[in-house]
């Protein structure tokens, strides 16, 4: 049903029924889910009509981004979840030109860029995430991209929704999207210095871990 494609309510109970009543403060109920394997009584109903609805999100998306004929191939490579109980994710990032994008204020002369970071991939009912982070880019290339971002999700059935980065991506970034320079485990806007944190001296390697 169409209440029961935009609640996440039955999936939470679940959780909290596997959790014997309680959820552990910081524990991530899709996580819960995935670790046992359950799903609500029509889960794979939904989760097919959902993914049929994102795979035309999906390539709107990518012809937004990259233009339809400017670059042949080119893809966010958003990759969709449809045999099993898997939320867990890892972010991607793709710098997006101005030039190439289909919107109205595109034009072959355009040096404006910005950066989206994004969910490697898709699995209902669990939210697809998106952030933009810009340094050059004229406020209306952003402007024309969002609105053409909410009418795409708008038609099929999808809804935007603005969030604060630091509820998205509180520090320390989650383990999943962890790599191997440890000033990147802490989230911060692309720009902005890496944190310093002065440790005294003579302290063993397994007291700086």
């Amino acid at each position: 049903t169409e209440a029961a494609e935009l609640s996440q309510l039955a999936h939470l109970r679940r959780a909290i029924v596997q959790s014997r009543g309680r959820l552990p403060l910081g524990e991530d109920p899709f996580k819960i889910l995935e670790d046992a394997q359950l799903r609500c009584p029509d889960y794979d109903e939904l989760k097919t009509g959902l993914l049929a609805r994102f795979d035309k999100v999906r390539a709107a998306l990518d012809e937004l981004c990259f233009g339809k004929d400017k670059n042949p191939g080119q893809t966010l490579g958003i990759n969709l979840v449809h045999d099993e109980v898997k939320f867990m994710v890892k972010r991607k990032n793709k710098c997006v030109y101005t030039r190439d994008m289909g919107i109205p204020s595109q034009h072959d002369d355009s040096r404006d860029w910005f950066e989206l970071f994004y969910d490697n991939q898709y699995s209902p009912p669990k939210p697809f995430i998106m952030v933009l982070q810009w340094m050059v880019c004229s406020s209306v290339h952003l402007i024309n991209f969002r609105q053409k971002l909410y009418r795409l999700l708008e038609e099929n059935g999808f809804c935007l929704v603005r969030m604060p980065i630091g509820q998205l991506f509180p520090s320390p970034a989650p383990h999943w999207v962890w790599k191997g320079e440890r000033e990147t485990d802490f989230d911060r806007m692309a720009f902005h210095s890496p944190r310093m944190m002065r440790l005294p001296e003579g302290l063993p390697s397994a007291c700086k871990e």
